[in-house]
């Protein structure tokens, strides 16, 4: 998810074949069919909504599943369709149907912790996040599941979703990203979710990019001066941010 960025840096970042990974890996099980697109929000930025972690993550989880059940399994297959289904939101525009994978045919606990978490994914994609969140938080409470921790961080993100598509700035914005915010502290301060802390530090950075501009500016002198790099900032992208900062909330603001 971005905030603050052109199109020309995402296109950049991101080129036309980000999902070539994911192509690849299913190239012999069904046809190519790319799928990309933008989604823009009302202060002019714009996010890939598929995002090459996207593709890539799916292609591991396909390997592990012709692993698990073979290449020409009903379950591989019933995984593979479901999984093709979730993509088709990826070019979602708005007023565009949700593209919901079936219900799983096979009575395995594993696919059906897999379906569950497809069909979330769906809606996430669709831009549905309201939906995505419920249903991402009811996977996040099934310690059964192997998506429960993940479930809890995707939660934040479709608050931060929801937050992007409020006019900037804007009261909505702030009340969606303050519960962003407490969600995501609520990660970080679990210990049985340090696998996670490192891609919430980056959501809770970008929620107080635009709830607590003061923090963040504050945060990102640190990490310049060397003081604080647990966060896994990456140095184009907080030298972007430090700059629009002071650009919009301390030069905006200092006398003339």
């Amino acid at each position: 998810d971005g905030y603050g960025r052109s199109d020309q840096e995402w296109t950049k970042n991101y080129s036309y074949g980000i999902s070539d990974e994911w192509d690849s890996a299913k190239s012999k099980l069904l046809p190519r069919e790319p799928q990309h697109g933008y989604v823009e929000t009302p202060d002019y930025a714009s996010y890939l909504n598929c995002s090459a972690e996207t593709f890539s993550n799916a292609a591991a989880l396909l390997g592990q599943r012709v692993r698990i059940y073979g290449a020409n399994s009903p379950e591989l297959k019933d995984w593979l369709n479901a999984q093709e289904t979730v993509f088709k939101n990826c070019l979602h525009k708005e007023g565009d149907p949700v593209f919901l994978p079936e219900p799983v045919k096979l009575d395995k606990v594993a696919l059906k912790n897999d379906r569950a978490y497809q069909t979330a994914s769906a809606y996430f994609y669709a831009g549905d996040h309201k939906e995505a969140r419920k249903r991402f938080a009811e996977i996040g409470e099934n310690t059964r599941s192997p998506y429960a921790k993940l479930a809890r961080y995707l939660v934040i993100r479709c608050y931060v979703r929801e937050g992007l598509r409020q006019e900037a700035y804007s009261k909505p914005q702030e009340e969606i990203f303050r519960t962003a915010e407490a969600a995501a502290l609520k990660i970080i301060n679990d210990p049985a979710m340090a696998g996670i802390y490192a891609p919430t530090k980056r959501l809770l950075n970008l929620v107080r990019y635009r709830i607590a501009p003061e923090k963040e500016l504050a945060r990102l002198g640190a990490f310049f001066s060397g003081k604080w790099n647990s966060d896994g900032s990456d140095w184009n992208t907080a030298m972007r941010d430090y700059s629009n900062l002071v650009k919009n909330h301390v030069l905006k603001d200092a006398p003339q």
